[in-house]
């Protein structure tokens, strides 16, 4: 476990691996962040990097919740979609 989150303090850690153990280094698990992505490029040339699934899934919803609000948000805020819409929310992300 390192001390912290930064990229030189990541990149410090890895940099003790030579590069051909680091060649070697098939997959990577991380989260979405924009920012690692292109030093786990650097640090492991060879890598395929695999975003984890629960960043994948809040990725969605937070997409399927922008899209249902601006649905929404072309109704009358009187009508029965608008109101459906907007009270019922919670049966579009329940499970089948």
């Amino acid at each position: 476990i390192l001390d912290n989150r930064r990229q030189t303090t990541i990149r410090n850690y890895f940099l003790k691996y030579p590069l051909k153990v680091r060649q070697q280094v098939q997959f990577i698990t991380m989260d979405m962040s924009g920012a690692y992505i292109p030093l786990a490029r650097r640090l492991f040339p060879n890598v395929k990097i695999v975003l984890d699934r629960f960043h994948i899934i809040q990725h969605l919803g937070l997409a399927f919740l922008k899209t249902r609000i601006a649905i929404m948000n072309q109704f009358d805020k009187k009508s029965l979609p608008y109101r459906a819409l907007k009270n019922h929310w919670r049966l579009f992300q329940k499970d089948s």
